[in-house]
């Protein structure tokens, strides 16, 4: 018959993940298992006899005592600490960190001892943050797409001639708009490469050679504020020139650069939209919607300046605008 060994309370509290230490009742540790030590950085000899405020930030010593002085007083049943602060524990290093702490109490042999399990919970506060910070940059963002798409919705009404144009117009546009997003939320990023958020808009105006459309510029990662406002803007660039300049035409060609430079120590991006190959293009009498919507609506918003020349072969169009 196999004979079972029982295990001793020793190797029992080896196995048990949580961090347990146990105080008499004058608070100077008397347990403190290999969970703690891993937790904490101190071996068991470095803390038993010693007091338990060694292992709190210096901040909390005094009302820790007194905590502990009215549960060993008054309570019966385990409690959870920090139910109305936070817990914090201290590393022999002096670092710090979030735990939870349940605390419960006996009198063995006549003497009271208190003990406490605790458990580091870093990752998970470290989680929560990142889930406030996501839903804080959510809601920002949506603020400002409706923005966007309000004004959309009003300057594609205003130049609209009939409810057929004006459906074609805005699902165009909000397409773009759906574009632009998508590239921020592939991998929920808070920014996207310009030269993606570009070819993004002009491969569908790309001929097979892709000879039309040439773009340059060094790596930029374009802020989220940003992506929307100049995902419209190649678009509506795009779209009129496909209507009346170089990418309606055979043989011609769209060249997109851009830049980057300091500016009291800000960056700033240059973007250059120039057509050649064309034909002489006269400055239009009337705004229309895409000038319209560039000049006052975005590039006011990122706080852009504009800069259109009509030359004898098609249009040049510059941007600057902060990207920090």
């Amino acid at each position: 018959m196999t004979q079972l060994i029982e295990p001793s309370a020793e190797d029992l509290l080896s196995l048990i993940g949580d961090g347990i230490v146990s105080i008499n009742e004058q608070g100077r540790v008397v347990l403190f298992n290999r969970a703690a030590e891993e937790m904490f950085g101190f071996t068991s000899a470095e803390v038993i006899g010693e007091p338990i405020e060694m292992l709190l930030p210096d901040r909390f010593h005094h009302t820790h005592r007194q905590e502990v002085h009215d549960y060993a007083v008054t309570a019966s049943a385990p409690r959870t600490m920090g139910h109305k602060r936070e817990v914090v524990g201290r590393r022999s290093d002096g670092s710090e960190f979030p735990v939870e702490a349940t605390l419960c109490r006996r009198a063995i042999d006549g003497t009271l001892v208190l003990t406490v399990a605790i458990r580091d919970v870093t990752e998970r506060r470290l989680l929560e943050e990142h889930r406030r910070v996501l839903n804080a940059e959510l809601q920002h963002r949506m603020k400002n797409l409706m923005a966007v798409i309000s004004s959309i919705v009003s300057l594609t009404a205003r130049a609209s001639s009939s409810v057929m144009a004006f459906r074609d117009s805005i699902q165009d546009r909000l397409l773009s708009v759906e574009r632009s997003n998508s590239l921020l939320l592939a991998e929920n990023a808070s920014e996207a490469d310009l030269h993606d958020l570009l070819n993004t808009e002009l491969a569908a105006y790309s001929d097979s050679g892709g000879g039309n459309v040439v773009l340059g510029g060094p790596p930029v990662s374009v802020p989220a504020r940003l992506v929307v406002a100049l995902s419209l803007i190649a678009h509506e660039l795009a779209t009129n020139s496909a209507k009346h300049g170089a990418l309606g035409r055979e043989g011609r060609q769209v060249a997109i650069t851009w830049s980057l430079h300091e500016d009291a120590g800000k960056q700033r991006l240059f973007l250059h939209w120039r057509e050649t190959g064309g034909h002489s293009i006269k400055s239009p009498a009337k705004q229309g919607f895409g000038t319209e919507l560039i000049e006052q609506s975005l590039c006011k918003a990122i706080q852009g300046k504009v800069q259109v020349d009509y030359h004898s072969d098609g249009l040049d169009w510059r941007m600057e605008l902060p990207l920090s």
